[in-house]
């Protein structure tokens, strides 16, 4: 998997562009806000990933560990775009 490095002059991509806001994030009174129980399941996937588990096993352990997803389970894809982003 090749990830595109940001140049530095390169502006942040705005969240207002986003449908939904990427997970992490919800929006309150027309603003993209921090929700801070996905932003501590965004920490367990950093933490999950540091040890070397695998996106699958993440979405196992994520659920048992009783993060709440944001459809109705973790999925292997859920994961990877988590990463993605990081």
């Amino acid at each position: 998997m090749t990830r595109r490095r940001k140049k530095k002059d390169e502006p942040p991509i705005p969240l207002v562009d986003y449908e939904w806001p990427p997970y992490g994030y919800r929006m309150a009174d027309g603003i993209v806000v921090l929700d801070w129980d996905e932003q501590q399941t965004i920490k367990a996937i950093i933490w999950l990933r540091r040890r070397g588990m695998a996106a699958t096993q993440m979405a196992r352990s994520l659920t048992k560990l009783g993060h709440k997803p944001r459809a109705k389970a973790w999925t292997t894809p859920d994961i990877e775009t988590i990463l993605r982003r990081l």
